[in-house]
């Protein structure tokens, strides 16, 4: 093997080596459906900040360790996606940049989850009456964990619990953009990073939806790649 061979096979293995492996969304323009098989799709959620601190192994292994749960507890039939209650958040195996995200959802009387945008907490669709007075008219799709940006959607556009709802949510960089039931509830309000503030929002990550301790449903879940 020459000296030109040896730096160019030398500086490719290296590459490939410091490379983040995880697939990352282009922005063609094309929807993606969540129909297909549930595991292929989506994988037990770990938030960024444990992510960084542990080896490639150790995220395996808690990875693992929470794919049974996510199995007695998240179930798909088709493009309808349901949570018991009960086990852990889950998250995309795909990571993505800008984006739009569609979706119907469902809840029972007192439910309550949050979208993860890029891996962070964002979008809150729940039964606010369940909240203190404040909350009590603020309605759902607020990104609820902001403290410097509005954490409240702009008026209440939920339908009482039981029913579905429609929700598309389009993320651009940190900015964020909510309708629910064809009513605009978020305009373009940046989202802040709750596991570290001190950080801004990833450049890509994935999608999630973050347990609470409630059943709710999903379906008709799509998503579309933007260009920046």
């Amino acid at each position: 093997m020459n000296t030109v061979t040896a730096l160019t096979t030398f500086f490719l293995a290296n590459f490939l080596f410091f490379q983040d492996l995880t697939p990352i969304a282009k922005a063609d323009g094309r929807t993606e459906t969540f129909n297909s098989n549930f595991m292929s799709i989506w994988q037990p959620f770990i938030d960024a900040e444990r992510k960084s601190r542990i080896s490639s192994d150790q995220l395996e292994f808690e990875r693992n360790a929470l794919k049974a749960s996510v199995n007695d507890h998240w179930k798909q039939d088709g493009n309808l996606i349901s949570f018991d209650g009960n086990g852990p958040s889950i998250e995309t195996i795909k990571q993505y940049t800008d984006f739009e995200l569609a979706f119907d959802w469902k809840i029972s009387l007192r439910g309550d989850f949050v979208v993860l945008l890029k891996g962070v907490p964002g979008p809150r669709f729940w039964d606010y009456s369940k909240g203190p007075p404040e909350t009590s008219k603020k309605g759902s799709g607020g990104l609820f964990l902001n403290k410097r940006f509005s954490p409240n959607p702009i008026q209440p556009a939920d339908l009482t619990s039981g029913n579905w709802n429609t929700s598309r949510i389009r993320m651009r960089g940190d900015r964020v953009t909510v309708w629910l039931n064809d009513k605009k509830v978020v305009d373009g309000v940046p989202l802040e990073n709750s596991w570290d503030r001190r950080k801004p929002i990833p450049i890509n990550g994935p999608i999630g939806l973050q347990a609470r301790g409630m059943p709710f449903q999903v379906r008709n879940m799509t998503i579309q790649s933007l260009e920046p």
